[in-house]
């Protein structure tokens, strides 16, 4: 919870500081998705267990909301789906999927290679990388199966927090975006196991561990088309000069019959 708080309290006095040194207020700048493997550390499974993992695979649906031309927050709903066997005898063996539903909210900082202050990030017409960096929070969905070959099969649910860190780069092409991604997860969740001797014992499981992604975004429109510089654009009222005639020469013109 302390976390939490503290990556609140953060998160919010980044935006104010963002909304406060820049004039524009956020807009929603692109929608993307990214599919990759997650290597989570599964500690007690692989170390007590004896089961065996396959490689996890991973996929995510984000939003982007772009604060300025350099910060903007990222909201996203993932999917990662973990598979392992334990083969307890020749003719015996049993098996676990895990599938981890993620909600995020991260907070991003972009560099973009060629613009000004980043400001090419949402650009469509150069091919100018945007490298970003960040990290964020999520609260987990856990789906969780064990399978025996006799049917004693068992279905658990349940919910955790994760934290991770992040950086990527997108390369512009055509309208598209496409980019790496790499994470790095921290977070684990309890679960009761029923021993041999017919106890049950509750164990924390680690999903400690790396993810990497391909993302694909489409850029809604340009923040460099709003503004050309950090502070925004200023305007300048030039005056001109008066001259003599138009409706002052209509209102003070005279009747009188000018002499030739």
């Amino acid at each position: 919870m302390k976390k939490i708080i503290l990556i609140a309290c953060v998160f919010i006095s980044l935006t104010a500081f963002s909304q406060s040194r820049y004039s524009r207020g956020p807009s929603f700048k692109e929608f993307g998705m990214g599919v990759g493997a997650f290597w989570p550390a599964l500690d007690y499974y692989n170390e007590r267990t004896g089961y065996e993992f396959n490689q996890g695979l991973s996929s995510q649906l984000y939003g982007n909301i772009a604060l300025n031309s350099i910060i903007g927050v990222r909201l996203g709903v993932g999917y990662n789906y973990i598979n392992g066997t334990q083969q307890v005898t020749s003719e015996w063996a049993e098996e676990t999927s895990i599938g981890i539903m993620p909600l995020n909210a991260e907070l991003l900082f972009n560099y973009g290679v060629g613009g000004r202050s980043g400001s090419q990030k949402f650009s469509r017409s150069a091919f100018t990388p945007n490298f970003y960096i960040g990290g964020g929070g999520g609260y987990d969905f856990l789906f969780i199966k064990y399978s025996t070959p006799t049917g004693g099969n068992q279905n658990n649910v349940g919910a955790t927090f994760s934290y991770h860190a992040l950086l990527g780069v997108q390369f512009p092409i055509g309208p598209m975006k496409l980019g790496l991604e790499g994470q790095y997860i921290f977070g684990s969740y309890s679960q009761a196991f029923v021993l041999n001797n017919g106890s049950e014992s509750a164990e924390v499981v680690s999903i400690n561990g790396p993810k990497a992604f391909v993302t694909i975004a489409y850029p809604l429109n340009s923040i460099s088309s709003h503004s050309r510089s950090s502070y925004g654009r200023r305007r300048t009222y030039h005056s001109k000069r008066y001259k003599r005639g138009g409706l002052f020469k209509a209102l003070f013109r005279s009747n009188r019959p000018r002499r030739r």
